[in-house]
C-alpha cells in the first residue's frame, strides 16, 4: 500500500499563510533594525563632531598663558 504524501491544499494554503505572516514580521523587523542603524549613525556622528571640540578646547587651553602648577606659588597654610 502507497501512502500519499502530498499535502492537502488546505495544508498548503495554512503554510502559505504562515510563510507570509513570517515575512512581514521579518520585513518589520529589518525596517526596526534599518531605522536604529541610521539612528545610532546619526548618534556616532554628533558625537564625533563634540569630542573634536572638546579636544580643540583642551588644546588651546594648554596653549594658553596659563602658568603651569609648577610655575604657580603654593597657597599660603595657616
Amino acid at each position: 500500500m502507497i501512502l500519499a504524501l502530498q499535502p492537502t491544499q488546505k495544508q498548503m494554503n495554512d503554510q502559505l499563510t504562515d510563510l507570509q505572516t513570517r515575512l512581514a514580521f521579518q520585513e518589520e523587523s529589518i525596517d526596526a533594525l534599518n531605522a536604529t542603524v541610521a539612528r545610532q549613525a546619526q548618534e556616532i556622528s554628533e558625537l564625533q563632531q563634540a569630542f573634536k571640540e572638546i579636544a580643540k578646547r583642551l588644546y588651546s587651553l594648554s596653549d594658553s598663558d596659563a602658568a603651569s602648577e609648577a610655575e604657580e606659588t603654593p597657597p599660603p597654610h595657616y
